[in-house]
């Protein structure tokens, strides 16, 4: 299953998903259940790691139990 971007009509291949630092280790540990639901490529960064990669600033978006996600 591939997932489209509506509005740009393109393909989504990878998921980036910021999540805060605190829920970090329950994001990891349930990330094969992640990639096996939504068939991407899937990255998980905490929101104040300073390698990751975030070229739409998404990681400002996260809440806690509401992680910033973007999709490439």
């Amino acid at each position: 299953m591939v997932r489209h971007f509506e509005k740009q009509k393109k393909v989504a291949e990878r998921v980036y998903v910021y999540v805060l630092p605190l829920e970090i280790d329950t994001y990891k540990d349930n990330l094969k259940l992640i990639k096996r639901k939504t068939n991407l490529e899937v990255e998980i960064f905490a929101v104040d790691d300073k390698k990751k990669y975030d070229p739409q600033n998404k990681s400002s978006k996260a809440k806690p139990g509401k992680p910033g996600i973007y999709l490439e």
